[in-house]
């Protein structure tokens, strides 16, 4: 590698660094996410921050998803808690099972991967101009998911003529 390269590939990377850390962790991700539906005998709060955020930038891939299939696939919900209100919120300890997903900054349908078709994050709404509120879950949201009981995979019904 060429001196000018490793200067710009150094140059591009401190950038990177710098930008990352500017950005505060609320910008990321949501401070809470409740979870709830049929197949959760109870909602699951994920309040850990950083699991948040692996989850949303996980679930970035829009483009391939512009006509998702989710007609009649099992589906649960998920109540997003974005914004200083909910930071405040946890860095005063108040206990987050104490919220309802009626306080929600935002919702969304998280599809599990069922049959061949993939695990899904749907969004009611995304501020800005998006092409499709429908994102592919990338294997590091899957797993974050998983990690707090939350199934990824469901089986298929079978169907009884």
């Amino acid at each position: 590698m060429s001196h000018i390269r490793r200067a710009a590939l150094a140059a591009a990377l401190a950038v990177l660094a710098l930008t990352a850390s500017a950005f505060p962790a609320s910008a990321k991700g949501p401070r809470i996410m409740i979870v709830y539906g049929h197949s959760l005998p109870r909602p699951v709060i994920i309040s850990n921050w950083r699991d948040n955020a692996v989850l949303m930038v996980a679930a970035n891939d829009a483009m391939s998803v512009l006509h998702a299939h989710v007609r009649g696939r099992p589906y649960l919900t998920m109540a997003l808690f974005w914004g200083t209100e909910w930071v405040r919120y946890m860095s005063q300890r108040k206990p987050p099972s104490r919220l309802k997903p009626s306080q929600a900054n935002q919702f969304a349908r998280f599809y599990p991967a069922y049959g061949s078709d993939p695990a899904l994050l749907v969004f009611n709404a995304i501020p800005g101009t998006y092409t499709s509120l429908a994102r592919h879950v990338a294997p590091a949201g899957i797993a974050v998911l998983r990690r707090h009981g939350i199934p990824v995979r469901l089986p298929l019904k079978v169907r009884h003529s």
